[in-house]
């Protein structure tokens, strides 16, 4: 092999290797809020609805006529979440106070997210205004009745807290 031939063997696997590690794909640390689903199939960045207030408001420059949209889902959400008793939870002053901190979580919510919308386009002007809830709801998590009325007031909000 000549020297030209394995410097640009080298060159392509030096290449690879670095194009492999420019490429390499970690683990996704999303959000669980990624509730924009309104309008089903009709809500994309390339519609011409009144979704398009919301994806992508350029959209509405290529509809025609006056356009009215409705939309709405409702949601169940259940989650738990338990918490051990680590050893630093315990405060000295008060050992049963360590109680608040561990345990089990629940909650049960049902929510909606409303869209409503509307579109006209009158020549070349287009004009829309929208009303659009993504994130519909909040979450309520149970009580601690054990330390409802008691001195630790904090506490009776629950281990998620």
């Amino acid at each position: 092999m000549t020297r030209p031939a394995r410097v640009a063997a080298r060159s392509a696997v030096v290449v690879a290797v670095f194009g492999a590690g420019a490429a390499w794909s970690f683990e996704a640390r999303a959000a669980g809020f990624a509730t924009a689903r309104f309008g089903g199939e009709h809500g994309t960045v390339v519609t011409t609805n009144p979704t398009a207030l919301y994806f992508n408001p350029a959209g509405i420059g290529f509809s025609e006529g006056t356009h009215v949209f409705l939309d709405g889902q409702l949601a169940m959400r259940n989650a738990t979440w338990e918490h051990t008793l680590a050893p630093s939870d315990i405060v000295p002053q008060n050992p049963a106070g360590g109680e608040g901190n561990a345990g089990r979580a629940h909650l049960f919510n049902v929510f909606g997210a409303p869209a409503l919308g509307a579109t006209t386009k009158l020549g070349n002007l287009a004009l829309g205004a929208g009303l659009f809830v993504p994130f519909g709801g909040r979450a309520s998590w149970d009580t601690n009745g054990q330390f409802v009325g008691s001195q630790y007031p904090l506490a009776a909000t629950d281990v998620q807290r």
